[in-house]
């Protein structure tokens, strides 16, 4: 479930940190990957006020996560950490050019899972809750739309 548009700058980041560190569990923590996946989707079905408090505590359970996140929410963009180092690191030849952002895709059945294409050659992966291949978020459809 997503955080109300009136729900402070601090809760929307730790949403976002948890749809978008799905992706990366596995590098992360290998070990508690399935667990924490689990944990993380769980909680973000719940209504807001209720997962706050639960992602809170999920993501600030191995050193890993909570530097993860501490990353992303430093982040103007709440981009994973990978993605904003790679387009901090991007230089461009001489000219009025600017960094291709890293597109962000995301679940089109729901909003608990988000990733973001690094390169045109990383294929789109599929949502390992819904089953579905994700979305440019662009791309995705209303809701209610069919």
């Amino acid at each position: 479930m997503e955080p109300e548009e009136s729900a402070e700058p601090e809760e929307r980041a730790l949403f976002e940190a948890a749809r978008a560190i799905r992706g990366y569990l596995p590098e992360l923590v290998p070990d508690r990957a399935a667990e924490i996946d689990a944990g993380l989707g769980a909680a973000l079905a719940l209504g807001p006020a209720e997962a706050a408090p639960r992602l809170a505590e999920l993501l600030g359970s191995e050193v890993e996560l909570l530097d993860w996140t501490a990353e992303l929410i430093a982040d103007p963009e709440l981009r994973p950490p990978d993605v904003a180092r790679s387009v901090k690191a991007y230089q461009s030849l001489p000219g009025a050019q600017s960094p291709v952002a890293a597109e962000r895709y995301v679940c089109p059945a729901g909003t608990d899972r988000v990733w973001y294409r690094r390169s045109a050659g990383q294929p789109v992966p599929r949502c390992s809750v819904h089953g579905v291949e994700l979305v440019a978020e662009r791309l995705r459809p209303a809701a209610g739309a069919s």
